[in-house]
């Protein structure tokens, strides 16, 4: 399903011909400008079989210019929103708050939210960010013999990580989800060597096979 909302110049059989592998529903916002086309791109990186699993467990998304609870509250006024009811939004682990954010996900709804700040694009995808979130979340039951050696990764590369996949310490708190949501969106928008540049072949190995068993579960 794709909601499209204020049509300037793209007919909605370009949007759809874009997003015809992203099988779960989707509300588009403002899909001329340069950020949402930018990430409406980048989620073309995602595998379509992993997507369509993600869709049968209930995933959907929202994708527009703005903060996170702007986005929210226009899908709500334009009635797309199926399941706004639902969709509450815990606090930040860092004490942020969601107005000065511009990308979340929302377990409650299975929601992505991927937004923007003014009308740049950004280098390093929100909307792939968020799908690793979502991906950790969906996956919680098929894989969760998984989440001990991924806490594992997250110490043993705990000294090269940023200070947000950091949060919490080594194997735990929030820096490792932040870990595996990062490392999702390198995994789907870098070449295999970079990735293994970046992080290691043993977590690239391991991320991929827990993907694969998720498709498959």
């Amino acid at each position: 399903m794709i909601e499209i909302t204020e049509r300037k110049k793209t007919s909605r059989k370009q949007l759809e011909r874009r997003l015809e592998k992203y099988a779960a529903p989707i509300i588009v916002l403002d899909e001329n400008t340069a950020a949402v086309q930018s990430h409406l791109e980048n989620l073309g990186n995602l595998p379509p079989s992993l997507i369509e699993r993600m869709a049968g467990d209930g995933l959907n998304a929202i994708v527009g210019n703005g903060d996170v609870v702007t986005l929210i509250s226009r899908a709500w006024n334009f009635r797309l929103c199926l399941s706004h009811t639902r969709m509450r939004l815990i606090p930040r682990p860092d004490g942020k708050r969601w107005r000065d954010t511009i990308g979340a996900y929302c377990p409650s709804s299975k929601t992505v939210i991927a937004g923007s700040k003014g009308n740049v694009p950004r280098g390093s995808s929100v909307i792939l960010h968020e799908h690793g979130h979502a991906l950790w979340h969906l996956s919680r039951k098929t894989t969760a013999h998984y989440r001990y050696a991924i806490r594992g990764m997250h110490g043993q590369l705990f000294p090269g990580l940023t200070r947000h996949e950091q949060q919490g310490g080594p194997r735990h708190g929030p820096g490792v989800h932040e870990f595996f949501a990062n490392s999702f969106h390198s995994l789907h928008a870098l070449p295999r060597e970079r990735f293994v540049e970046k992080y290691s072949k043993e977590w690239h190995d391991l991320l991929t096979e827990m993907i694969k068993e998720y498709v498959l579960g």
